[in-house]
């Protein structure tokens, strides 16, 4: 219970189905998580953090400050009870999809459950991800950093994290057009 910061770096785990929700459920004073994980080749899709059907009673980070997110998923319950001592936000792919020809170009022959699955939400997708954060956290964020393809939404979007963000101070954007 007195966890304030956890941060998951790695391979999606298949050891379990429970989702992130349900696992850290018991950590109510956590105040950053940082979910920094990659989808290998194969039928595994990223999860959400708070899947439609898992039921909770309630938001169970009352302190969140800072979220990190790599390959979010749109359809995440979470993002709609977001806390407002939320300052930062990131939703982001793991590794950037900038990355890919880096990753892509080795010499080195490995096994396709090595190689990367790159998860790049539209910029529609993110715009409804943003569209569902209560106004009390969107008007505390100062910090986010977004990534996502264009599907010629991309005005919408700018526009859109413009007028509902006004402290915002900082933004990193990863477009792909």
């Amino acid at each position: 219970p007195r966890l304030r910061t956890l941060e998951l770096r790695g391979k999606q785990w298949t050891s379990t189905t429970t989702p992130c929700i349900s696992l850290f459920s018991t950590m109510p004073r956590l105040r950053s998580l940082v979910l920094d994980i990659t989808a290998s080749h194969g039928p595994l899709l990223p999860r959400p953090i708070w899947p439609q059907s898992h039921l909770v009673p309630c938001f169970p980070w009352p302190e969140l400050e800072y979220l990190h997110v790599s390959n979010p998923q749109a359809n995440d319950t979470v993002y709609s009870h977001l806390p407002s001592t939320l300052n930062f936000l990131s939703l982001t792919s793991c590794p950037h999809y900038a990355e890919r020809q880096c990753k892509d170009a080795t010499t080195v022959r490995v096994p396709d459950h090595w190689k990367y699955k790159w998860h790049v939400l539209s910029a529609s997708d993110v715009l409804r991800i943003l569209q569902v954060i209560p106004f009390q956290p969107r008007s505390v964020l100062t910090r986010c950093e977004l990534e996502y393809w264009d599907d010629h939404s991309e005005q919408m979007l700018l526009e859109y994290v413009t007028d509902a963000f006004p402290n915002l101070e900082s933004i990193r954007i990863y477009s792909y057009h």
